[in-house]
């Protein structure tokens, strides 16, 4: 049996994508892992994403990290999984309503970008202290459907990181995704720095890939609404992630509670083919 894929980026961030609404894919778990293997024939990804039948909306997008686990949303993932659905018919306009963790999603697809509306956040939580590495960081924590921690590079006590380019990535996101404060689902790590014009610079270790990625969505909208809490930067907030593109994360502030989100970036098809079983 073969399964016609896409492979496709949201701002770097890539995933294998197929059209499984006739349930020829049962165990996505173990697909996953194989296809997003990095050392497969056709480079692997970061996530696999399955449209499925939804009676709630237009599609299901069932999500899975590259490990196999899911349970979160994936910003990035969604706008791939929008555009997909319109490039292959599976919805009659640019205008894309579908059901994603128990959760109802709008997009709107113009050309290779695509605005995705994400819902209120959770939970967020500023300015409290996280052991890590020998030291109190100041962390704050943000939950948009994934959990997020978010710490300024200024905060870390190291002279040799003087951009969030110098940080070493893996040690830091791995202590922080498994810091005991953020147990037992763990949290997606985040390390921002603030330039000078109001972007904001972002790199992200995430779970389920347990590593680094050149974007990651959900970790920039939370990223955006502790750098508007805290530093009073206005939306949209763009943040520069690893890949070299922007992110515009949109939202209204009412008093504090920020309302209203979006994500705006691109949704780009890399290449495709076919999964053979």
């Amino acid at each position: 049996m073969k399964i016609p894929f896409k492979k496709m980026s949201g701002a770097g961030n890539d995933f294998i994508v197929v059209d499984n609404r006739d349930h020829k894919l049962p165990d996505l778990e173990s697909v996953t892992r194989n296809v997003c293997n990095r050392s497969n024939a056709f480079g692997g990804a970061d996530g696999f994403i399955a449209i499925e039948n939804s009676g709630k909306a237009e599609f299901e997008m069932k999500y899975f990290n590259a490990d196999g686990s899911t349970g979160a949303m994936c910003g990035n993932g969604g706008r791939c999984a929008a555009r997909f659905a319109l490039v292959n018919g599976i919805v009659p306009s640019k205008h894309v309503l579908f059901e994603a963790v128990g959760s109802i999603y709008r997009a709107d697809v113009t050309g290779d970008r695509v605005r995705l509306a994400m819902p209120d956040p959770r939970a967020i939580r500023l300015n409290f202290k996280l052991s890590v590495r020998g030291q109190q960081v100041t962390c704050h924590y943000v939950n948009v459907e994934t959990p997020h921690a978010v710490i300024f590079i200024k905060d870390i006590i190291a002279p040799q990181y003087r951009s969030v380019d110098d940080l070493d990535i893996n040690g830091w996101g791995k202590d922080v995704r498994m810091h005991p404060d953020f147990s037992p689902e763990g949290a997606n790590a985040n390390f921002a720095e603030l330039l000078n014009d109001g972007t904001v610079k972002l790199r992200t270790f995430e779970r389920g890939v347990e590593g680094e990625t050149l974007a990651c969505g959900t970790g920039s909208v939370a990223t955006a609404i502790v750098a508007h809490l805290l530093h009073k930067i206005a939306p949209p907030v763009h943040i520069l992630t690893k890949s070299g593109e922007t992110l515009a994360v949109d939202f209204s502030d009412m008093n504090g509670d920020i309302r209203n989100l979006s994500l705006e970036g691109s949704a780009n098809i890399l290449s495709e083919g076919l999964i053979e079983l």
